[in-house]
Formats: structure tokens, sequence, C-alpha cells
């Protein structure tokens, strides 16, 4: 049986139960859900899904996600996760998201020239911007943005503006 040092990297792959199946490099199996930190991580809402203000169904119910919404998520706490979604953290049921890891693919700018920016919105500040055919590496998909690295500038686009490079 092998282990990990307290601070590798891993790739999830699924939850069962209270359990993670990942994988590292060579490595895979499962790992409980207490012993694993998120990070960089995503989730799709499944169906409809209540956001809590809290880890239960007895703290208030703040917004709720449609279908297919992505958010960050940003921790576990115990059959929830806490999540983050533009300015508004709650917790929603683990069961009602399903988790994505980082995308780390790559897109070409198909705008003449795109806008950069620091936050996944238009009303987020321009930090640089890029010609038309620039191959960007897409880090993660937030809603309508996509998060980007390209040499050395690293933000946000809007998805429209970027198509992803299939192999």
């Amino acid at each position: 049986m092998d282990s990990l040092d307290s601070d590798a990297k891993v790739e999830v792959l699924k939850r069962s139960g209270e359990w993670y199946q990942i994988r590292m490099d060579s490595l895979a199996g499962f790992i409980p859900q207490d012993g694993l930190i998120l990070e960089n991580c995503t989730g799709i809402a499944t169906d409809s899904l209540n956001v809590q203000g809290g880890a239960g169904t007895q703290y208030p119910i703040i917004a709720s996600l449609d279908s297919d919404t992505r958010v960050e998520v940003l921790e576990i706490s115990g059959e929830w996760y806490r999540i983050q979604m533009e300015s508004l953290t709650g917790f929603v049921r683990q069961d009602g998201l399903v988790l994505e890891q980082p995308l780390n693919r790559t897109g070409i700018v198909t705008a003449g020239i795109l806008n950069v920016r620091d936050g996944a919105g238009e009303n987020f500040d321009v930090t640089g911007n890029l010609p038309q055919n620039s191959e960007v590496e897409i880090l993660e998909a937030r809603e309508d943005w996509y998060r980007i690295r390209s040499e050395d500038l690293e933000g946000y686009v809007h998805r429209d503006d970027v198509e992803e490079v299939t192999e």
C-alpha cells in the first residue's frame, strides 16, 4: 500500500460516499474525503440546487443554482461543499455537484483583440490583451468565462472569444 505526502497534488476522478477516487502519476486509489483539501476545483450543479447559509438544511436558503451552473468549490464540510459564485459564498450538498478538474486545455483567440481581465466579468479591470490567433492555456471555466494563461499574462476572458483546440 502506497501513501501520499501531505502536500501531494492529485486528480479527483469521482466521489463515492465519504471517499474520493484519485490519481497521481501512476498511483491510483481512494482516500477519505477529510484527507483532501480542494484547490482550484470547480463544481457543476446536476439539478436545481439550494445554497444554504451553513453546512446543513437547518440554515437558511440564501440562493439557488440552476442546473449546469458552475461554481468554485472552496472546501468540504461533512456532506456539504462550501462554494463561491461571484460574490456569493454558501453551502450545497455534495450529491448536488459534480466536481470538475482544472481544465488545462488549449485554446485559440478568435476575437480581433481580446481583453484579459482580473475577474470573471466585464466589470473587472483589463490587465492586458491578446491578438487574434494567440494560443492560450485554459485553466478553468466559470459560467461564460475562462481563466487563461498565455506566456506571462493570466486572467479571465469571455469564452465566446476563445475556441478550444481538440486533439
